[in-house]
């Protein structure tokens, strides 16, 4: 939305202050046109206020008179966004205007004065919506959506004739998802246990109990192998650049050793010229020795002198050379780790979204497996009911919602209309021949 100021408004006004103006004019002017719901509609602001950023979300930033800091960048999976200039900025957890007084604080750390900015969000992560709905699936998310809107764009509730024209390939695909899931979920704790290995500097893999007791299995024993051979390569590799550095290192420490002792036989050479002098100046006094020889002595204690501070210098830059080592060592280290933990990070969130995936596709095989196996069994008709999964930062959790409950990015918002009820004798008695998939009774309507 672009909002447009009066003609007396001033004519230069801090972008994030135009950005709250704009946004209170916004929310005003639909309060407003929407007077029979403005409690909706604050909700739907908090909602906003209150929106922490994710991985996947696409962030549109502008540098006032840098378009060269400007564009859209996508938060990562390690909850990271990389800008020009200014590097990796870690963003989950934070929201807009947190992530923009930090980026504001690193451009000037870069150098760029008074640096004037507007953070947006130009796309929001998807959502997903599971359970009675009919195109069950992963859909785009749009801002001050519900509950109901997003079954809505599902196709809207199942009804008994979908469930009965569905069920055999459903479970096929439930099966199939819950498999890939699984594996997907073991490569991904298999993943973080060789990268907690990798923090620790640990010289093997403390594999978790559910990839051990299955090591077995082929495809967890390839899971076990390949994560072991990436570590030893990643350690054969920071090893192997650690040890040219620490050569460089040994060989200048060398050089500085060769230049001590140079510069010992540098002294002690000062020291008889020294001595010499003086007595040639005392022989000199008594009209018993040349002036040149004592021009001469002069001579060779300067060029003793210059020597002394040429080889002070070699030793100076040689050491300066060492410090230049020892912080490319540091750093090296660091940046491994920086990368490892940023690793971390986003394994666990890959984790976290698995399991919820996992839960869900469980859900869902046990009910196709139930309906297919039992003929006794019936769909009831029970009622809607709505939950969403949302991640609060310390791992997703479940909250009851209404239709009109507001979803933000990322929710999994999971529908439930159907029960799995026990068919009654008169009802089973009804069934001459009992059908693979029993639904509902003889002659109920389509719910």
């Amino acid at each position: 939305m672009r909002c447009e100021g009066s003609s007396a408004a001033p004519a230069r006004r801090h972008p994030r202050a135009r950005r709250r103006i704009c946004r209170l004019s916004f929310i005003v002017a639909m309060a407003l046109s929407l007077e029979s719901a403005p409690m909706l509609w604050a909700q739907a602001n908090d909602s906003l206020a209150s929106y922490r950023l994710g991985p996947g979300d696409k962030l549109h930033i502008a540098v006032l008179n840098n378009p060269d800091l400007s564009g859209d960048f996508t938060i990562q999976q390690s909850g990271n966004v990389s800008l020009p200039s200014v590097g990796r900025i870690e963003v989950v957890g934070h929201n807009l205007e947190e992530f923009e007084d930090e980026v504001i604080r690193r451009l000037r750390e870069s150098g760029l004065l008074n640096p004037q900015i507007t953070v947006d969000v130009a796309a929001y992560r998807p959502i997903y919506v599971v359970g009675d709905v009919k195109l069950p699936g992963r859909y785009p998310f749009e801002m001050g959506m519900t509950v109901l809107q997003a079954l809505a764009v599902a196709g809207g509730f199942l009804t008994l004739d979908d469930q009965t024209l569905k069920l055999r390939l459903e479970l096929l695909e439930a099966q199939d998802s819950v498999d890939t899931l699984e594996s997907d979920h073991l490569a991904a704790i298999a993943k973080r246990a060789r990268l907690s290995a990798e923090r620790d500097g640990a010289g093997e893999i403390q594999f978790p109990q559910e990839v051990v007791e299955r090591q077995k299995d082929p495809l967890v024993a390839g899971l076990i192998d390949s994560e072991n051979r990436i570590l030893a390569t990643h350690r054969t590799a920071i090893e192997g650049e650690v040890a040219i550095l620490e050569n460089q290192r040994a060989q200048l420490h060398d050089e500085i050793s060769n230049l001590n002792d140079q510069l010992k036989s540098v002294e002690k050479r000062s020291q008889l010229i020294e001595t010499e002098q003086r007595d040639v100046e005392y022989l000199f006094g008594k009209g018993l020795a040349a002036k040149a020889r004592v021009l001469e002595l002069q001579r060779l204690q300067t060029d003793v002198q210059r020597d002394r501070l040429g080889i002070a210098a070699f030793v100076a830059r040689a050491n300066q050379e060492i410090s230049k080592v020892d912080l490319s060592i540091t750093n090296l280290r660091n940046e491994r780790l920086d990368r490892i933990l940023g690793d971390l990070a986003a394994v666990e969130q890959l984790i976290g979204q698995l399991e919820i995936r996992q839960r869900t596709g469980k859900d869902i095989l046990a009910l196709r497996q139930a309906i297919s196996m039992q003929p006794a069994m019936r769909l009831v008709l029970v009622g809607e009911k709505f939950v969403i999964t949302r991640d609060q930062g310390s791992g997703p959790e479940d909250m009851k919602a209404t239709d009109q409950s507001y979803v933000q990015p990322g929710d999994v918002v999971r529908i439930t209309r159907f029960e799995l009820q026990q068919s009654s004798p008169a009802a089973r008695a009804a069934q001459p021949t009992p059908s693979p998939i029993a639904l509902g009774s003889p002659g109920a309507p389509d719910q």
